[in-house]
């Protein structure tokens, strides 16, 4: 207890009763339980702030020029107080007043309404509606422009300025002396300047380009700092790689590689349009790159194939293009020259040597003979799935879903794979987009295959599913 600096009073009883004690620290006298001094509590209620003596906080509010308004309500609730100098009342706490935090309005911490209408007024600005906060908008109008803006108290007294129009009318730039900047720099305006942080149109009065700039950017940017060059960028690379006799150099490196210059050179990273001298197709090259990496023509490297070698592959696949060609990756439409149907293979894997008609591929499912739709399910997975098959294969795929545990619910015969195909589809976008039932078994769980046609057995019935089968087949 000693070490808890509490000197006892009276003899030890137990651990659980109140053993009466003299505060060392504060010299009050209180009744800890030796239990909870020996777990870490504080014995003395009152050093640890849970308990307050009234008679001390009385001197504490008379010592802040304060008059409690009300019975002291409890150490962690609003007390209103009295300001004894300025008359005001506010909120306080046992917290604030503990450590010596008195009138908020005396000390600056806050502001009178009275105040803060002089602070406004005199900035040309008058109120018209109540003050809340320095912190919140404050509708005001102007006095001389008699306009109304939201302004706060708090950036008035930072910034000193008032109304928001009246102070950016002395403060913008005019027209004529945005106009004189930007002809300086050697551009010609295409358009009228407006403000300084919206872009404004511009033209090189020397090569011709158009950019956009900030106004704003205009009056600090005169030169550049590397070169020292007044006015359009563009300009100022060219004139600098003009004298350095950079260009000269660059274009020897592209002839030795084996390259037709097109245009005039502009830096090492700027796209460089050319012409392979071998296989006379047009690109465009980094120098850098070239220069460093020796890179020579990518078509005749084998790389990148022309509209003919890609024109060309097409037909060995027997499918003649019927749109301009896009990426490999892109779905391409095309005519079957077997059967004659349109189909939209992608020439990533035609090349490949993957894909091609779907009608006529040598797939599991044919789309020009029958098939059937099947709907099968999975007591121990819980789930079900949608499926087809061709009428000649349909007992070797059956088998092999039945040889994991799924059981055949129902089945339809339809005329083609291609019906099977879309009716399939149409379920599976049914059970994804509009029912928002995600593929539910997963992939190590089907070593057969199939897992992404899978739904909760929890979620939907095979009746529901069987139905809109149904539904869809007879459209």
């Amino acid at each position: 207890m000693l070490g808890a600096s509490l000197e006892p009073l009276a003899p030890f009883v137990d651990s659980k009763t109140k053993w009466k004690c003299n505060c060392i620290l504060c010299g009050r006298e209180v009744y800890p339980t030796y239990s909870k001094v020996k777990a870490g509590y504080k014995g003395c209620l009152y050093c640890a702030g849970k308990k307050v003596d009234l008679e001390e906080i009385a001197k504490q509010i008379k010592a802040l020029h304060l008059v409690a308004v009300g019975e002291y309500p409890g150490a962690s609730t609003n007390w209103k107080m009295k300001c004894s100098i300025c008359n005001e009342v506010f909120n306080s706490r046992y917290d604030y007043l503990k450590i010596g935090r008195g009138c908020p309005f005396c000390s600056g911490a806050r502001i009178l309404a009275k105040d803060a209408i002089r602070i406004m007024r005199e900035v040309g600005l008058e109120p018209l509606e109540e003050f809340k906060s320095v912190a919140s908008p404050w509708k005001c109008r102007c006095n001389i422009c008699h306009k109304t803006s939201s302004r706060t108290l708090h950036n008035v007294k930072v910034t000193g300025k008032g109304c928001p129009h009246c102070s950016f009318v002395k403060t913008r730039v005019s027209q004529d002396k945005m106009v004189a900047i930007a002809r300086d720099l050697g551009f010609e305006p295409l358009e009228p300047y407006e403000t300084q942080t919206k872009l404004w149109r511009l033209k090189c009065s020397k090569c011709g380009i158009e950019t956009s700039r900030f106004p704003a950017s205009l009056g600090f940017r005169k030169r550049s700092s590397k070169s020292g060059k007044i006015g359009c960028l563009a300009c100022v690379t060219k004139q600098k790689v003009s004298e350095s006799g950079q260009g000269g150099v660059a274009a020897l490196v592209m002839e030795k590689a084996g390259f037709e210059i097109l245009e005039a050179y502009v830096s090492a990273k700027h796209p460089w349009k050319v012409r392979c001298k071998k296989c006379l197709m047009e690109m465009t090259k980094q120098y850098s790159h070239v220069k460093s990496e020796n890179k020579g023509c990518k078509y005749c490297s084998g790389n990148y194939l022309n509209l003919e070698q890609i024109n060309l592959i097409m037909l060995n696949a027997q499918l003649e293009p019927l749109e301009p060609y896009v990426n490999a990756q892109n779905p391409w439409k095309c005519k079957c020259l077997k059967c004659g149907k349109v189909v939209k293979p992608r020439f990533g894997g035609i090349s490949a040597g993957i894909g091609g008609c779907k009608f006529c591929g040598p797939h599991g499912l044919d789309f020009n003979k029958p098939a059937f739709i099947y709907l099968i399910t999975n007591q121990v997975l819980g789930a079900h799935k949608i499926g087809v098959s061709g009428k000649e294969v349909q007992t070797e795929r059956l088998k092999a879903h039945n040889k994991y545990g799924w059981q055949l619910y129902k089945r339809l015969d339809v005329e083609t794979g291609e019906a099977a195909f879309l009716i399939e589809q149409e379920i599976i976008l049914w059970l994804r987009k509009e029912l928002n039932l995600g593929v539910y078994v997963l992939k190590e769980q089907m070593p057969q295959g199939g897992f992404s046609e899978t739904v909760d057995a929890l979620e939907i019935d095979l009746p529901t599913i069987w139905a809109k089968v149904k539904q869809l087949s007879e459209q």
